[in-house]
């Protein structure tokens, strides 16, 4: 029995060691990737010929266009939501002026739960949209990252 845990223990002992090699060689090259990246891009922001410069330039665009769409939609957004709390409003007049009063407030309560799912269904659209817009922007500077790691 003894022999069988010396086993165990010396593949377990082993498995660790084969764990803690190959996290090393990981972080090595993942260094070595940021040290080449930030060697790349070095080079790449003194590089003043006319091709980098259209290619920035292009870069500036397609950011600017970006972002004016990230405003166009958001100003859909609200003017969607504007209009849905208009007719909601209308609606709740409509009813208050076709209904006797003792529907009313039964009716009130299923126009505000109406509304209210409306607005949940919105806001997740919305979250959603900014989440995939969030995953799509480019990541922040890697070389403060390196120096945290």
């Amino acid at each position: 029995m003894e022999k069988l845990e010396k086993i165990l223990n010396d593949v377990l002992n082993a498995g660790i060691a084969i764990f803690r090699t190959g996290e090393e060689s990981l972080n090595k090259t993942i260094s070595d990737l940021q040290k080449s990246f930030n060697e790349l891009k070095e080079r790449g922001s003194t590089d003043t010929s006319e091709a980098a410069s259209k290619l920035r330039s292009k870069l500036d665009e397609v950011i600017q266009n970006l972002n004016d769409l990230s405003s166009k939609a958001e100003g859909s957004y609200k003017q969607t939501l504007e209009k849905v709390e208009s007719n909601y409003k209308d609606i709740l007049l409509q009813v208050e002026k076709l209904l006797p009063k003792d529907q009313l407030d039964a009716a009130q309560k299923n126009i505000n739960d109406l509304m209210n799912t409306i607005r949940e269904k919105m806001d997740s659209v919305k979250a959603e949209a900014e989440k995939t817009e969030t995953k799509d922007e480019p990541a922040a500077d890697t070389e403060t990252t390196s120096k945290t790691e």
